[in-house]
């Protein structure tokens, strides 16, 4: 959020980022769904990321974050920081969600999201704008 002009516009990077729709123009015909099944925030003060390509997939398509878990073991990135959704949380062992108790776990993207916007807002004291009597 620090390299945004206005700090509250951070929730609408990340909803830019959960709600792409289908591709525009002469591509359309295609029309694939691009909206992630599966993503992995991070809501921290580090100034690296440390978690970039976390995600593997296997020759199923079946999709893990084992470098992920390994830096959460390794204590480079604290479990509390994460935010994790969509399908991979049915893919977790045992052992990759005891490694990762602290962080924010669900099942569905949008929700996990929610969760991941309200802890930015009370962090950055965002408060929203809403509209009163129609304005």
């Amino acid at each position: 959020p620090e390299y945004l002009r206005d700090k509250s516009r951070i929730t609408q990077v990340i909803r830019a980022i959960i709600d792409l729709s289908e591709v525009a123009g002469n591509h359309s015909r295609f029309l694939y769904d691009f909206s992630p099944d599966s993503v992995v925030f991070r809501w921290t003060n580090d100034f690296a990321p440390r978690m970039l390509y976390s995600f593997k997939m296997d020759t199923k398509g079946n999709l893990s974050l084992p470098d992920l878990i390994e830096k959460v073991k390794a204590k480079d990135i604290a479990a509390c920081e994460l935010y994790i959704g969509g399908s991979i949380v049915e893919r977790l062992s045992k052992d990759d969600k005891s490694t990762l108790e602290g962080a924010t776990i669900e099942p569905g993207v949008k929700n996990l999201v929610t969760k991941l916007e309200n802890k930015i807002k009370k962090d950055l004291d965002i408060v929203e704008n809403v509209p009163t009597n129609g304005e």
